[in-house]
């Protein structure tokens, strides 16, 4: 066999392996992709959690929330859960130990619903969980949080939390808390949560990042030669030689301005609704 065909079934052989190797690799993608959609489209129950253990509510009121909380959940697909608390590491088993402060009201909230409504990752665990918070019972000083989550969070903006909060403050604020929360839930039903952002994300950039890890997988990060060493290529001339120092040495220039640029820089301010797909509102009341 001439040395013209070798080179030839060497090449295709090469080819073709490369070819089945890149051809298997999309096709687990495609098949992983597809698995895990079906994964993801499996309908799961939405949860209704009541949790009144600051004991706020009447026997009667609890009915009266529970089942405009079951509506709401049913009406929105979303989990609902509320929360009144006075002692937030007691009714939270946590290695974390939330102080009184504003950041860890927030985080108790965010974590009572995980805790409660959202045991499944990566499904659908759209939904909000109404806080409030009795531990310092004083005017002022109590507080309340609207966590959003998933849908929740692109249908209902950290913005509407926080104009919800203030349409109830006055109720909560004179410990009218029924009124309170019966008007919050009944707010959060006249919001859309069929949200495109949400749709958006899983159509448009969970594909494109599909299709960045099948070109990442497809490129092979193969090692240069080794940089032949100048002397190789250079005569024994003195006149080269002394060429090739030169362009080898460092040139170091110095500009005198009277005018000096200054660094503008940027700040940006704004503190974010929540990491992720999740946020809310609320405040001090």
């Amino acid at each position: 066999m001439s040395k013209k065909d070798n080179l030839k079934r060497s090449m295709f052989g090469e080819f073709s392996l490369l070819s089945g190797g890149m051809l298997a690799g999309v096709i687990a993608l495609c098949v992983l992709s597809i698995a895990l959609y079906i994964y993801l489209s499996l309908p799961i129950s939405k949860k209704v959690v009541v949790d009144d253990k600051a004991d706020i509510f009447s026997s009667s009121e609890l009915d009266d929330i529970e089942a405009a909380a079951k509506k709401l959940s049913k009406a929105k697909d979303i989990n609902v859960v509320l929360i009144t608390t006075r002692d937030k590491n007691h009714d939270l088993k946590s290695s974390y130990k939330y102080s009184d402060s504003d950041e860890d009201c927030n985080k108790f909230a965010h974590d009572y619903y995980y805790d409660k409504a959202a045991p499944h990752k990566l499904r659908d665990n759209s939904g909000i969980c109404i806080l409030v918070d009795l531990s310092i019972d004083e005017p002022g000083m109590r507080y309340f949080r609207l966590f959003t989550n998933g849908t929740a969070y692109y249908a209902v903006s950290n913005e509407d939390c926080d104009r919800i909060f203030r349409n109830y403050r006055g109720e909560l604020a004179e410990c009218e808390y029924y009124t309170a929360i019966s008007g919050v839930l009944k707010d959060l039903g006249k919001y859309s949560f069929t949200s495109y952002g949400f749709v958006t994300f899983f159509c448009l950039i969970g594909p494109a990042l599909l299709a960045l890890l099948i070109c990442f997988a497809g490129l092979r990060k193969g090692k240069l030669d080794k940089a032949p060493q100048y002397k190789e290529y250079l005569s024994e001339s003195e006149g080269v030689q002394a060429n090739e120092n030169f362009l080898r040495q460092k040139v170091v220039v110095t500009y005198d301005s009277d005018s000096s640029s200054g660094g503008g820089g940027f700040s940006g301010g704004g503190g974010g609704g929540g990491g992720g797909h999740s946020g809310g509102g609320g405040g001090r009341f």
